[in-house]
């Protein structure tokens, strides 16, 4: 297998509803009790709450990530399962959530310079996640599936998918600049 496009999560949040100055930008500011019930999360999913659990535990080890996880609850965070991440971001510019946590962070961007009540806040450490293209035993035509991989890992193949805002691996495929500010470091 083999990388074809790589993803960050952040946070999204309607900006009618969160005002500028207090936007979250760390994990401990989400714990905040100003945010009791305005937080929402995708379950049902390896990138939503698992990832966001998993960033956390990393990050802290586990007896300050129980500590966070401990006040965290407190905060009653919505789990939503009924739908993907476009559609939690949705959500979110609808205003029925006022943030989402752990979202594909380019899906807020693209929905901003449509003119959404939306932006994107990084919190560190990011998470992060690789799609990949794999080749499958026994392909009753492989060749043609080896000529295809060996489009998309390509430069004419990254850019494709920079033209429909996703971030590549491939350091010869420059960054979309609208998406600049959610690559981390």
């Amino acid at each position: 297998w083999a990388s074809s496009r790589i993803s960050y999560f952040g946070m999204a949040y309607n900006t009618k509803l969160v005002p500028p100055d207090q936007v979250p930008k760390t994990y401990d500011d989400l714990l905040d009790p100003k945010w009791k019930g305005k937080i929402a999360w995708r379950i049902n999913t390896s990138s939503g709450t698992p990832l966001f659990i998993t960033t956390i535990r990393l990050s802290r080890g586990e007896d300050k990530a129980q500590e966070y996880f401990a006040k965290l609850v407190e905060q009653k965070v919505i789990n939503f399962g009924s739908g993907s991440a476009r559609t939690l971001v949705d959500r979110v510019i609808a205003g029925e959530i006022p943030i989402a946590l752990n979202i594909f962070a380019h899906h807020p961007l693209i929905s901003k310079a449509k003119g959404a009540p939306l932006d994107t806040q990084m919190l560190d450490p990011v998470p992060s996640a690789l799609s990949t293209i794999q080749l499958a035993k026994n392909a009753p035509h492989p060749n043609a599936a080896l000529l295809f991989i060996d489009f998309v890992l390509a430069k004419e193949g990254q850019e494709v998918f920079r033209a429909a805002q996703y971030l590549s691996p491939n350091p010869q495929v420059d960054i979309d600049p609208s998406l600049r500010k959610i690559v981390p470091r």
